[in-house]
């Protein structure tokens, strides 16, 4: 059942020779039209031997100059990300001002300007719009994908309501694929590295009928071991010299339930005897002194592809077929003791339970790990029961996407864009101990169809550029697998139940923007746009609560924006704007009875923002900035509360807020007792303020560098303290301050090529997880600051045709916090950041 070296050899030459077999035919096929693939510029980057180049954008359906569009965007291009080890959405935060985007096991915490969604289950919706070559991605699960074979990424910040709607109150991330061009290239880049990484990449683009059909086709396989490594509790203590902490050589031979009044205690023997050591932990792999890993989390192993097919035979019209399939085979994302854990129902269970098997009293010390530790004692399996889980996050998801481009006439352009897309996983959480206390075992699934019909044009001489359109969304999600709360199960509160519970989601809209330019230099923008979503949740925990009568939910949103933007120079423009954004109504996805299954209502933001955007000293000084206000209300949260009503009543009353729910006040039907946990959604409004700023400079030929720097503030509208929605003014719902900086200069060496080092940094400022209301301890409640460094050095062939790189990420070996998790209102896991990794990355063009 654990990874095995040999096993891991035996799969790492296997997933060689797959690779090997494909880069094959992808050669065979590409040397059928055989041509240097076009080399973009650094200048085109931004960077290089000049004046900075122009960025293309397309955030308001038509393309322009990023530098004279009106809105806060960070772009990207392929060549951007590559150089700045940017290889997966989930590490776009590191480079976005005001961007909060985290790895978090099936589903990335993405968030901008302190609006932000964690949960992945399907009850509630991202506050972050994704979308993949104009096709939204409707949940967050699987939204981190991979950037191979990526044209730009263009990340909008603020609601981005009327032109992509749903759940883009925060923004919007756009990643747009490479077209096929039918230029005949063809490459192939291989990575080896770090943890055993070996990557390989292949494809090439080809045209079928000259001038007419063209096809594009990438593979892609990645692999590496996870830097946390899973070990064997007994085996480890061994090795430590603490063998005790295991129960061998402590004294304890035997269990006596009648002592201490009933509540058992340890009978006591000789130190190191058979029967001591007898009485312990078991070890699930033999120790054998030296190697105590039973296998690793966070590792990678993933295969999949792109194909596209491109016409543009007929004038005025353009054809874009495209396909892809991810399969995600990679290793549990995992946690690992970041304190103690500290739960008032555990040292129930341990004493009744874990106590009289192996006389363990106290899974808090005897569990823990060094502050700075890469280790856990997680085994995905229950010792009492002898059940076992994969240690696999799986996903295996695939889609295919229309796109039709036709120039109706000269003035009106139009757009349609299909999509059907698909996938089903399994992600398993555990927390990261050697006995089972919390164990959740999800299957997801999900599928969507989506349509989208635009037109764009230009009227009044040119004066106003209008788009209009209409979209269509229809989701079915599923969430099966098994839930265990073992501290519960013990006293009979919540057995093992299976989930069942099925989503459903439709989305109608038709939307408006009009761009009219009231002179050369001023213009104005107005747009709107009306939504309609209807939402069925079908509850079903078999085992533990059913809810046969599904909840339905439908609702309706207009949202709106209006700016102006003047440009004082054709090289500086300054812009103001108002605009709405939502997140869609959801449910409370986790009610312990029938009554809590209780829709919530839409969230929306209202964004105020100004900005500028210059290109200064010939071209070779970019610098664009930004201020922002935003009132965010409805903003739904949740916190523990009581249900004082019977456990099958339809009406749940109103909450009754405390810790694990509370004593029901006088009354309540429960009056005097402590009601039902309920995990309540209420509105806990806030205000966000900050500024954006992002700086590109190439003051001498050939030296380019770059800074960008993004500060929120978030304060909430309830100052009353008792009030549950208040919001402690040191309690942060992201870091306040990101920042990164670059820096990169092409050495050029003649005919022998150019040899181009490159040193960023990254900076994040300290966030909390303490409870909203509580002022947090700075031991246990605040995620540190932390500053990295990444280093690359490329060297490309005068002809562009080889290119190696060697490249560092987190230079210096920094140890720092992604997150802390508290499950029990208490701070016991921690999601360590990647170590420092090496990678050497050859490239052939052909």
């Amino acid at each position: 059942m654990f990874y095995r070296k040999d096993e891991s050899a035996r799969k790492a030459l296997g997933r060689l020779g797959a690779v090997a077999s494909t880069l094959a035919v992808t050669v065979a096929v590409g040397l059928t039209a055989l041509s240097v693939e076009p080399h973009q510029t650094l200048a085109a980057e931004g960077g290089g031997g000049g004046a900075l180049g122009e960025v293309i954008v397309t955030a308001r359906y038509r393309q322009e100059n990023l530098q004279q569009t009106p809105l806060a965007i960070s772009a990207f291009t392929g060549a951007t990300l590559g150089q700045r080890s940017l290889d997966n959405v989930d590490t776009l935060g590191n480079v976005v001002p005001n961007a909060y985007i985290r790895p978090n096991g099936a589903a990335p915490t993405i968030g901008i300007r302190g609006v932000i969604a964690t949960d992945f289950i399907y009850a509630t919706e991202p506050a972050v719009g994704v979308y993949i070559d104009d096709v939204y991605f409707g949940t967050l699960v699987g939204s981190a994908f991979d950037l191979v074979d990526v044209d730009r990424v263009e990340v909008l910040r603020g609601p981005q309501g009327t032109l992509f709607g749903k759940n883009s109150l925060g923004g919007a991330v756009r990643v747009v694929s490479k077209k096929p061009q039918g230029d005949g290239s063809l490459y192939a880049e291989g990575t080896y590295g770090s943890l055993n990484r070996l990557d390989f990449r292949a494809g090439f683009d080809i045209a079928l009928v000259k001038d007419e059909l063209f096809l594009r086709a990438t593979g892609v396989s990645k692999y590496r071991k996870g830097y946390i490594t899973r070990l064997d509790f007994t085996c480890q203590m061994i090795k430590e010299g603490t063998p005790q902490l295991a129960g061998i050589g402590d004294g304890v031979v035997g269990w006596d339930p009648a002592a201490n009044g009933g509540a058992g205690g340890p009978i006591m023997g000789t130190p190191g005897s058979a029967a001591d050591n007898a009485f312990s932990f078991p070890s699930i792999r033999p120790a054998n002194g030296k190697d105590c890993t039973l296998g690793t989390e966070r590792g990678e192993d993933k295969r999949g592809g792109r194909l596209a097919l491109r016409y543009v035979g007929t004038p005025g019209l353009e054809v874009l077929v495209s396909a892809d399939y991810m399969d995600d085979n990679s290793e549990a994302f995992g946690a690992v003791m970041k304190e103690p854990r500290s739960f008032p129902l555990d040292s129930l269970m341990v004493n009744g339970l874990f106590g009289p098997k192996y006389g363990l009293t106290d899974i808090g010390a005897r569990f823990d790990r060094p502050e700075k530790s890469y280790t856990s004692f997680e085994t995905y399996a229950d010792p009492i029961s002898g059940e076992v889980w994969p240690d696999k996050n799986s996903n295996k998801s695939w889609g295919i996407s229309s796109t039709v481009d036709y120039d109706v006439t000269d003035a009106v352009h139009a757009k349609l864009i299909s999509a059907y897309r698909k996938y089903h996983g399994v992600y398993l959480t555990g927390d990261a101990l050697p006995l089972d206390m919390t164990t959740t075992y999800n299957l997801l699934s999900h599928r969507q169809t989506s349509f989208e019909l635009n037109f764009t044009g230009n009227a009044i001489k040119d004066k106003l550029e209008w788009t209009v359109g209409a979209f269509y969304y229809d989701a079915k999600s599923h969430l099966g697998g098994e839930v265990q709360l073992e501290p519960f199960n013990f006293l009979g509160f919540i057995p093992p139940f299976a989930q069942n519970d099925s989503f459903a989601s439709t989305n109608e809209s038709a939307f408006i923007h009009l761009v009219f330019h009231l002179t050369d230099k001023l213009s104005l923008t107005a747009g709107g746009r009306f939504t309609h979503e209807k939402k069925v949740y079908t509850f079903d925990h078999t085992g533990f609560l059913t809810i046969a009568t599904p909840s339905v939910s439908s609702t309706s949103r207009f949202d709106w924006k209006g700016g102006l933007d003047y440009k004082i120079t054709d090289r500086l423009m300054v812009y103001t704007q108002a605009s709405t954004g939502f997140r869609s109504a959801g449910f409370q996805p986790r009610p312990w009875t029938p009554g809590q299954l209780q829709p919530f209502p839409q969230e929306k933001v209202t964004s105020y923002e100004a900005g500028f955007k210059s290109d200064m000293l010939n071209e070779r000084l970019r610098v664009n900035g930004d201020v922002f206000y935003m009132d965010y209300n409805p903003r739904v949260v949740t916190t523990n509360a009581a249900q004082c009503t019977p456990f099958n009543s339809p009406d749940p009353g109103a909450p009754v807020f405390g810790p694990l729910g509370g004593v029901c006040p006088p009354g309540t039907p429960l009056a005097g007792q402590n009601g039902w946990n309920w995990f309540a959604f209420f509105s806990a409004p806030g205000k966000v303020k900050g500024f954006e700023l992002e700086v590109t400079a190439n003051p001498i030929d050939d030296l380019t560098i770059n800074y960008s720097a993004g500060f929120n503030d978030f304060s909430s509208s309830i100052k009353d303290v008792n009030s549950p929605g208040y919001r402690n003014p040191h309690s942060l719902i992201q870091p306040k301050w990101n920042m990164s900086a670059g820096i990169q200069y092409d050495w050029r060496l003649g005919k022998a090529g150019m040899l181009s080092p490159r040193l960023d940094w990254f900076y994040t400022s300290h966030n909390t997880n303490s409870a909203p209301a509580a002022e947090p301890d700075p031991a246990i409640n605040v995620i540190p600051a932390y500053n990295l460094f990444n280093f690359r050095l490329t060297y490309k062939t005068d002809d562009n045709d080889w290119s190696v790189s060697f490249a560092v990420t987190n230079l210096f070996d920094k140890f720092y916090w992604y997150s802390f998790a508290a499950p029990g209102g208490q701070n016991t896991l921690g999601s360590p950041g990647r170590p420092r990794e090496w990678a050497v990355t050859l490239r052939r063009n052909f």
